[in-house]
């Protein structure tokens, strides 16, 4: 991707603060099948985010080579990708942009960040009504509730939700690209400068792992793959993939770059992996590219079972963000019954239904949670706007 690439796939806002200036450009069409494919794929992610944090604490009995970390990276691909498209078809001016990113992340994060609070004891926290435990963890809790634990060096993490990190990367790119593609005229880079600024090189090192699915999307119907060529895109993707698994590339690439600049590494703190992650990064943009231009059997398995897919889908964030506080809770309580090899699929069982219970409740009531704010916002006299 060279500048020029880069520069286009943020497109100048209109006049009216719209993210459509280049009347010539057709938005992107996705095919019901590869949407139904990023659904899957989103859903696997989260998933192997869960079970890599549960053998993580509770080893079982045969090896099991999931990297939760390699789970993140496709998440950001995928969300540069679907926040293009619903800049471009939906959300296509500030306010209802940052409307519904802001209600979309923290539906679930806030209501997961008070949980980690209440779970405390249960999760075997010692004195935690002490001011010095429930103090800092309430600290911590609010700064991530904005957003900031990560900006710059700063690495704070809430009581028992490790995973907490990549939303604060994840919010800032939102608003570094927002600010890139709705700030009108010359105030377009500065003010996406300025917010980068603002986010710090340790959320900046990663950005471009996002910003490939916005170039995805950006340039995605310019070229397209015959189904044969597609296949064997697809297939060398995953042969890839396993490869760098198996020789556990990312680990040694760091490895590599600790030796020559070991403070530098030391102070990334979760992108101290940056250069496997765009190795990473380059793999699923393949894969994704890929399942794009396959039909035949592909397509019609993806159309048939889209609908279960999506169900799964609407889980996503409640299995990425509430899993972490339920384990230590559940771990922490069956630990005097010795359980184990047997420990970590029983916790699974309990996790399964109590993350569906809580997403009842979060992200699930993502379209009511909008609809009141909207109302709330109505009975503001400024002007207003609404948000799809």
């Amino acid at each position: 991707m060279n500048a020029r690439d880069l520069g286009n796939a943020f497109p100048a806002a209109a006049a009216d603060g719209s993210a459509t200036a280049d009347a010539a450009r057709v938005p992107q069409k996705i095919s019901p099948a590869f949407s139904a494919y990023l659904d899957l794929v989103r859903f696997c992610a989260a998933m192997t985010v869960l079970i890599a944090h549960l053998i993580e604490q509770f080893p079982v009995p045969f090896p099991v080579p999931l990297h939760g970390k390699d789970a993140v990276i496709a998440f950001f691909v995928l969300s540069g990708f679907v926040v293009a498209f619903v800049a471009d078809t939906k959300e296509r001016t500030p306010g209802p942009f940052l409307f519904s990113r802001a209600t979309r992340l923290s539906s679930v994060f806030v209501p997961a960040l008070i949980l980690g609070l209440l779970l405390m004891p249960l999760a075997g926290q010692k004195n935690w009504l002490s001011p010095h435990v429930l103090g800092p963890a309430v600290g911590a809790s609010v700064v991530n509730a904005f957003y900031l634990g990560q900006n710059w060096f700063l690495d704070i993490t809430p009581p028992n939700n490790n995973p907490s990190w990549s939303l604060n990367y994840e919010a800032w790119y939102y608003l570094i690209f927002a600010g890139a593609v709705f700030a009108r005229g010359a105030w377009r880079w500065p003010v996406a400068l300025l917010l980068g600024a603002c986010a710090g090189p340790k959320i900046l090192i990663l950005m471009p792992c996002w910003i490939a699915g916005v170039w995805l999307y950006r340039y995605g119907n310019k070229f397209t793959l015959s189904n044969r060529n597609a296949v064997l895109l697809f297939l060398a993707s995953i042969a890839a993939y396993l490869v760098y698994l198996a020789l556990d590339l990312n680990k040694d690439i760091r490895t590599e770059l600790h030796a020559h600049m070991p403070a530098l590494i030391d102070s990334l703190g979760w992108s101290n992996r940056f250069a496997g992650d765009y190795l990473l990064c380059g793999i699923i943009l393949a894969n994704f590219i890929a399942a794009r231009d396959m039909t035949a059997i592909f397509a019609r398995t993806m159309i048939r079972y889209s609908t279960t897919v999506k169900w799964l889908a609407g889980y996503t964030l409640s299995i990425y963000l509430f899993h972490d506080p339920l384990i230590a809770v559940f771990g922490h309580q069956l630990e005097p019954l010795h359980l184990g090899r047997f420990e970590a699929p029983i916790i699974l069982a309990l996790l399964i239904p109590s993350i569906m219970l809580l997403a009842s409740v979060s992200e699930l009531q993502l379209s009511r949670l909008r609809k009141g704010l909207r109302k709330l916002l109505a009975r503001n006299p400024q002007p207003h706007f609404s948000a799809s």
